[in-house]
């Protein structure tokens, strides 16, 4: 397996910070003695790739805006890799994702949000349905 992740602050625009992760993994069984018939197949439920990449600004102390990107590959929902159909229930498809939020602090202590989740709408399976385009707002109150 390869895990390769970083972190950029103040990428050429004040307040602007990028991160991002990427994972090669050749996830296979080698040994298995309650189950010689396994060996060489792939692990449940771990890609081949796995991305990621997250974008945030803050262009004053007031505003918090953000993206995230995620995207993994094709992986397999039983032992023996005999899930076919990845892309219905009890299948493990691809994923391909990406997420919005605002945040805004607009008194002391007081912040309010707004995110936009899978604005792609894109459709995933990992045993059930991944929750399609959807929309969260929250209201926070913090004592420091």
């Amino acid at each position: 397996m390869l895990l390769l992740a970083w972190q950029i602050h103040g990428l050429g625009i004040r307040g602007l910070d990028i991160s991002g992760s990427a994972t090669w993994a050749d996830a296979v069984v080698k040994a298995n003695a309650a189950n010689p018939r396994q060996v060489g197949k792939k692990w449940v439920r771990i890609p081949r790739q796995r991305y990621m990449l997250e974008a945030s600004w803050r262009p004053n102390a007031q505003w918090l805006l953000g993206a995230s990107w995620r995207w993994h590959g094709r992986m397999f929902n039983t032992e023996m890799n005999t899930d076919s159909h990845p892309d219905v229930y009890g299948g493990a498809s691809r994923l391909n994702q990406l997420d919005l939020k605002a945040v805004w602090r607009f008194a002391p202590h007081w912040e309010w949000s707004l995110g936009v989740l899978n604005v792609n709408n894109d459709k995933a399976w990992q045993g059930h349905p991944f929750a399609q385009r959807s929309i969260q707002t929250g209201l926070r109150f913090a004592m420091q």
